[in-house]
This record gives structure tokens, C-alpha cells and sequence, in this order.
């Protein structure tokens, strides 16, 4: 249960940073003359409700991580 855990960890932090990208792309594209194409082809509702995504994908990863190092040491404890 604990590697799959683990692998769960891994797979939604990489889900995180994507939509941190898509975010930080959003919010730069139209300031930055090198990513206007950006601004121009991306809908602005994908990053409108990404910082609440992403704090909820932060969350979800520490509570992961946390059950995570329960495991580990109620392992160890045996």
C-alpha cells in the first residue's frame, strides 16, 4: 500500500507542475513579446481557477505524503 502511495505522490505532483506551467504561461503570455502566441491561442479560463487547483493539489499531495511517513514508521515500529 505504501509504493502505491508513493507512486500516486509522484504522478499528482507532476500533474501540479503542469498546470503551474499552464498557469504561469497564462498569466506572462500577454506581458512577454515571446509568448504572445500564448495569449493570443489560450483560453484565460484555464488558468482563472488554477491557483485554487493548484493549493488543492498541494494539499492533496501533503496529506499523501503524511499517510506516507505514518506507514513508513508503523512499519518500522514492527
Amino acid at each position: 500500500m505504501l509504493e502505491k502511495l508513493q507512486k500516486f505522490n509522484k504522478i499528482f505532483m507532476r500533474i501540479t507542475w503542469v498546470f503551474l506551467i499552464i498557469g504561469s504561461v497564462d498569466h506572462f503570455s500577454c506581458e512577454l513579446e515571446a509568448t504572445m502566441f500564448a495569449c493570443e491561442n489560450l483560453p484565460h479560463e484555464i488558468a482563472q481557477y488554477n491557483l485554487k487547483l493548484l493549493w488543492l493539489m498541494v494539499a492533496i499531495i501533503f496529506l499523501g505524503e503524511v499517510m506516507a511517513w505514518i506507514l513508513k514508521r508503523r512499519a518500522q515500529a514492527e
